[in-house]
Order: C-alpha cells, then sequence, then structure tokens
C-alpha cells in the first residue's frame, strides 16, 4: 500500500523513489473536496489504467498518499527528467497513409488519438510538414508530407480529422486554425492539456515541454532548442533536411508524451469534480465557440480610424507646443528622465515619490497628483495619453486588417488565473470607455451593410456575485427590489431615505462598493473621493455594519486563503494564490486583496463563458445569420441582420439571465447600433 505505481515497464517505486513533495498539504476546506480524493485501492486501478493507456517509454507520476490533502501544485519537477529509451513509430509519406487512415478510422478505445503537427507558418505560408498520431502506447505514427503533396494529404486524410473520433490536441483552438488554413476541418469530441493544465494549475505555465517535464519523467526539447531562434531559426523542412535521421523520433516523443500527459491529466481532472466540472462544461465547449469568434473577426471603418489619427496627431502636436512653451526649451517628453530633469529640477515642483534608484519618480499617479496645481503635468499627461491611444489602436489597427477588412483579434483563454479571457493581436479590451478619444475609436467597429452591432452586458456583475457568496440580507433584498445599488447603498451609509441621496453621496457609495471588492483602504477611498482618511474610514465601518455578511466573506475569504493558499468561484474554480506564502509584507497583503476579489472576478469570467456557449447553441440550433463576434469584460458583442434584430434583442438577455441560478437575479442590458459605440 505504500506503493506509487509508475508506467515503466510495470515496474514499481516507493513513493520516495518517484517524488518528494515540497509543498507542505494543507487541510481540505470542504467535504466536496474530500468526497473526490481517492483511496488505496482506487490507487492501484488508476495505475493499471496508465499502465494499460502508457507508453513503457514514458514515466507518469501519480497522485500519491500525501496528497489526501488539498496541496497546491508546484511549478518545479519533483524529480530532474530524464530521457528514457526512445519511443518506437512507423513513418508514412503521403502515398503510403491510406492503410494508416484505415487503421485510424477503425480505432475503437474510449481514449482519445493524440496528435502533434509540425507546420511551417514564414511569409505567411501555411505549409503542413509532418502530422504524427498516437492511438496506443506502442502505435505512433507519423506522415511526412513533401512539398506539393498537401492537396494529396488533404484528401486522404480528411474521412479521418471529418470523423467523430475523439482527438487531443496541445493548443486546440490553434490546431482548428492551423488545420482549417489548409483546408481541413477537424470535428469530434477535442481534449486539450493545454486547457486541462489552466483548471487544474491556473498559476503555473502550461507550455508542453514544461508540462510534460511537470507530469512525467520525459526531457523534450523546445523549440528554441530543436529549430535556433532570431535570423538562425531553421524551418521545419529545413530541419528535417539537417537532421533526417532524427527529425521523426523527435516528433515521435512529443506525440508520446501528449497522450501520457493527457492521461495523467485526465486523472488530476477525475479526482475533482469541481475542476472536471469547469474543464468539460465550460472550458472545453469554449474552444469551438472562440474559434469561431476570431475567425467573423469585426469589420473596421478605415476611413474613420484614419480621420481620427490626424485629429488626434494635431491635438498631440498643440500639447508639444504647450508643453515646450511653460518649460523655456524643447525636450523629448516621452523621456522619463528629461521629463523629471524638467519638472524637478529646471521648474522646481515638488518630487512626491522616488524610484529604487533615488529618482524623483515620473510615474502616472505622481503625475495626476501634481496636476492639481501645476497645468504643465496636466498637458504632459493628455500627452501621454493621446500618443498611447495613437500608437496603440489608431496607428496599429490598420496593419491587423485581414483581406476582407475585418480584425480577426486573438482570446487568450488560459491566460488570467481568474479565468477570464484575454485579447491579443489587437487587445481590444483595453480600449478606454471614460473617454470621448477612447469611445471614438470604438466606433470605428462597425457592421456590414444590410447589419447592426448588438451588445449585451451584465449589469453589475461583480456586486451581484457579491450578494450571491456573502448571502448579506440588506444587500440581497436591494437587487431582489431592483434598487439603485449604490443610491440604496448610500442610503444605509448616510442614515437617510432613498429619495434624499444625492448624486455626491451615490458616487461616494459607488466607490466604496467597487473599491471594497478590489480590496480598497480608507487611504484608497479618500484618495478616490478626495476627502480625509478619518472620514473615509467611517463611511467603511457604516457600511460594514448596514451590510455585515459583505464583511464576513472578506473575513472567511482572506482565512481561507491564510490556510489554504487558493479561493474558489462559484462553479468550484480554483484561483490558486501561492503569494500567501511570501515573507514579503506588501506582496502578501496584495494576495490576501486577491482573495477577496478573485471568486466575484472568477464567478463573472465562468459566468461570460457560460453564456458564450449558450449564446453560440442557440444560434446554431436556430439556423440564425447573426454572429458572436467580441468579448469585452462582461459584454457580448454580436453582428446582427436586420431582419434578426427584434429576435436577438428578445431571447439574447434571457439566455443570458439564465445560464445559472444564483441568489440575486442576473441582468444583460441590450443596445444597438451601426458601430460598437453606439451599441454599448
Amino acid at each position: 500500500h505504500t506503493l506509487s505505481r509508475v508506467a515503466r515497464g510495470g515496474i514499481l517505486r516507493t513513493n520516495e523513489e518517484v517524488i518528494k513533495p515540497k509543498a507542505k498539504p494543507v487541510t481540505p476546506i470542504a467535504a466536496r473536496q474530500q468526497a473526490s480524493l481517492f483511496g488505496l485501492d482506487e490507487r492501484a486501478n488508476l495505475a493499471a489504467q496508465i499502465e494499460k493507456t502508457q507508453s513503457r517509454n514514458v514515466v507518469v507520476r501519480l497522485p500519491m498518499e500525501e496528497e489526501k490533502q488539498l496541496v497546491m501544485p508546484q511549478a518545479q519537477a519533483a524529480i530532474p527528467p530524464t530521457r528514457p529509451d526512445d519511443v518506437s513509430y512507423t513513418l508514412y509519406s503521403v502515398a503510403r497513409a491510406q492503410k494508416l487512415v484505415q487503421r485510424l478510422l477503425a480505432y475503437q478505445a474510449p481514449r482519445p488519438i493524440a496528435i502533434r503537427y509540425w507546420m511551417d507558418q514564414e511569409n505567411d505560408s501555411n505549409d503542413l510538414v509532418a502530422v504524427a498520431f498516437s492511438r496506443q502506447p506502442l502505435k505512433n505514427d507519423i506522415v511526412y508530407i513533401q512539398e506539393g503533396e498537401f492537396e494529396s494529404f488533404s484528401k486522404v486524410f480528411a474521412p479521418f480529422f471529418a470523423s467523430f473520433l475523439p482527438k487531443v490536441f496541445h493548443e486546440t483552438k490553434n490546431a482548428l486554425h492551423d488545420f482549417a488554413k489548409c483546408g481541413i476541418t477537424i470535428q469530434g469530441l477535442l481534449d486539450d492539456t493545454h486547457l486541462m493544465s489552466y483548471v487544474y494549475e491556473a498559476h503555473l505555465s502550461h507550455n508542453f515541454v514544461e508540462l510534460v517535464g511537470r507530469h512525467t519523467t520525459r526531457l523534450l526539447q523546445n523549440e528554441e532548442e530543436l529549430f535556433g531562434k532570431g535570423k538562425k531559426r531553421l524551418c521545419k523542412r529545413a530541419y528535417i533536411a539537417l537532421q533526417s535521421e532524427t527529425w521523426a523520433q523527435v516528433l515521435a516523443d512529443e506525440v508520446a508524451c501528449l497522450r501520457a500527459l493527457w492521461s495523467m491529466l485526465r486523472i488530476r481532472l477525475r479526482l475533482d469534480s469541481s475542476i472536471r466540472s469547469i474543464y468539460e462544461t465550460i472550458e472545453r465547449p469554449l474552444i469551438r465557440v472562440l474559434y469561431t469568434m476570431e475567425a467573423n473577426g469585426v469589420y473596421v471603418d478605415t476611413e474613420r480610424l484614419t480621420q481620427q489619427s490626424k485629429d488626434l496627431r494635431e491635438k498631440i502636436q498643440t500639447l508639444e507646443k504647450d508643453i515646450y512653451a511653460l518649460a523655456g526649451h524643447r525636450f523629448n517628453i516621452a523621456s522619463p528622465s528629461q521629463l523629471g530633469k524638467v519638472l524637478f529640477e529646471e521648474m522646481g515642483l515638488p518630487a512626491k515619490k522616488k524610484t529604487a534608484k533615488g529618482i524623483p519618480s515620473t510615474a502616472e499617479e505622481v503625475l495626476t497628483e501634481l496636476a492639481l496645481d501645476y497645468p504643465i503635468v496636466q498637458y504632459i499627461l493628455d500627452f501621454r495619453r493621446y500618443s498611447k491611444l495613437k500608437g496603440t489602436y489608431l496607428d496599429a489597427l490598420p496593419k491587423l486588417i485581414a483581406a476582407d477588412g475585418r480584425i480577426h483579434t486573438t482570446f487568450g483563454q488560459a491566460t488570467a488565473v481568474t479565468g477570464r479571457l484575454t485579447s491579443t493581436n489587437p487587445n481590444l479590451q483595453n480600449i478606454p470607455v471614460r473617454t470621448d478619444e477612447g469611445r471614438a475609436i470604438r466606433s470605428c467597429f462597425v457592421a456590414t451593410e444590410g447589419h447592426s452591432i448588438i451588445s449585451a452586458d451584465y449589469s453589475q456583475i461583480e456586486l451581484r456575485i457579491m450578494a450571491h457568496l456573502s448571502q448579506d440580507p440588506t444587500l440581497l433584498k436591494a437587487f431582489a427590489q431592483g434598487k439603485d445599488i449604490h443610491r440604496a447603498t448610500a442610503s444605509e451609509i448616510v442614515g437617510r431615505p432613498v429619495e434624499r441621496v444625492t448624486a455626491d453621496e451615490r458616487r461616494m457609495a459607488k466607490v466604496i462598493n467597487f473599491g471594497l471588492i478590489y480590496g480598497m483602504s480608507a487611504f484608497g477611498v479618500a484618495q478616490n473621493l478626495g476627502i480625509d482618511r478619518t472620514v473615509a474610514k467611517t463611511y467603511i465601518d457604516r457600511y460594514f455594519a448596514r451590510y455585515p455578511g459583505v464583511q464576513r466573506y472578506m473575513n472567511q475569504s482572506r482565512t481561507q486563503a491564510q490556510e489554504c493558499y487558493h479561493v474558489e468561484t462559484h462553479f468550484g474554480r480554483r484561483l490558486w494564490l501561492p503569494d500567501m506564502q511570501s515573507t514579503r509584507p506588501m506582496v502578501r497583503a496584495g494576495a490576501e486583496r486577491a482573495a477577496i476579489n478573485a471568486p466575484l472576478q472568477g464567478t463573472a469570467a465562468d459566468l461570460i463563458k457560460l453564456a458564450m456557449i449558450h449564446v453560440d447553441k442557440w444560434l446554431r440550433e436556430d439556423g440564425l445569420s447573426t454572429r458572436l463576434i467580441l468579448q469585452v469584460h462582461d459584454e457580448l458583442i454580436l453582428e446582427v441582420p436586420n431582419n434578426e434584430i427584434e429576435l436577438v434583442k428578445e431571447k439574447l438577455p434571457i439566455i443570458m439571465r439564465d445560464v445559472a441560478q444564483l441568489s440575486v437575479p442576473l441582468l444583460a442590458e441590450v443596445g444597438v447600433g451601426p458601430n460598437w459605440e453606439e451599441a454599448h
């Protein structure tokens, strides 16, 4: 019973021989987690399953006796990765691959076929070079595709990729795009070891080579080690030509390790019903939704972008003249050192804060405080803001417009530890919405002729989640009655009826409502409201007196994070907080603030992802031409044919409302317009 089974030639090793955990085990926080943990007999069964599914040449690590108590996954392999005997494989040409396709289509096992591939994408080419398949531990197959054979490969393998056989990739969404560029559609249940790792250990790297080293004892070479970097980087075909004797072995190792990694992560997920549910009901179904959204893209009015860029350039030039006039000479405004010399040495402005090197800081928060008394500083802040908008969006966006006139952003599904999606190339989530210039940029994202943009945004979602998680009766009642939550909060704090609350008091309540969610202190509230810290503390004390459930939730979240190093969302997504172990008080305090906010952000992320899945399903099943094109924070953006507008306006908020049943009603507000800004 003290043995941990390791699938390598049937050898059994003791726990001490396999792994010595560095992290101290911590106490489980719920009976649900206790129920997910396994006993010794189950471990033997799991080991037997691994021995059936893994190559003898790929060592995997099983959860062990110590892990009956929940332990934060560690970033480093517990024992040095080794390089066991080479994995066996069969190499096929495209001409000989028909028999392989027949064997793949005849595959009956419930486990997916692991697939790794090499593709050259230099100079916008999409040259599929080789594809590897792993059906069983000792059945790894590689197909080499010579130049000019791609059409033949597509024709031969199309039936397999179009079949509903289960398949597993690492970064499946990328694979869908890559094969689609080659005219191949991939069907079937698609697993993704990238996302399996993400739901299990979101705080760690999900790079394939690092994952293999962390969960098995196999040592793979990364892309830079294989192909080089920079100008010396080889394309895949050149590498194969130079390494004609060994390249196939490298790819065979990769696909065998992918299969082993999938089996290991599958066991991890099966042992915890919560994270398994996150993967199977949220992250895995979302792959195809995001793939479709990225392929759809959003249409951009290039003429409007160009005109805005010209207008902003004129504003920047005017600001430069004003700054130079006040400074008395020209200098590089974008240079922190030159700016600091002008402001603090030549003009004698007070240095509010210094850098680690003892130099007066020109950070935004410092300049914002100085701008209240010195006009030149406000000009500098405006210069920075306009320059960033111009460089990041107005000048950059036209270069990212594809041949179809659309921008196809990339959504990061496994980036933020809270579960939030990210957007890159370009980042459409950081376009400012509180400035006229930022809103003008949003107006450049337009619907095509005969269509309109519909925006659906969850209203006050994090405050509603706070009410649900805290179960504070006063907060629950306010949302149930449909009250203006900020006005209701102000009424509770100042002790006056809602109808007598002033605009300033409502603004104060709004700062406190959202500030406390992000762990803001009395000092932060005082800074935001421009009031004395003692007054701010009085407001916060009154808030907690009226909403004791919120304070209880915050205290419980901190305690859980201190004891277990993690918190959870409403749906069971586990959010690890390794900084809770830091010896630095400031770092640990930041982790405590994250412990309060992460379940709120994480639950909001889960809700919007579920909404995307349900909306996509509705559009497909009802055969509508409406398309999901963007997701930004708590907002979904759709491009809708004009004849479907009324239907979408009616149905969309209902679908978003019904994705989950919380203790407070979910509310999605819908807007329609010719562009994103007017619809929002």
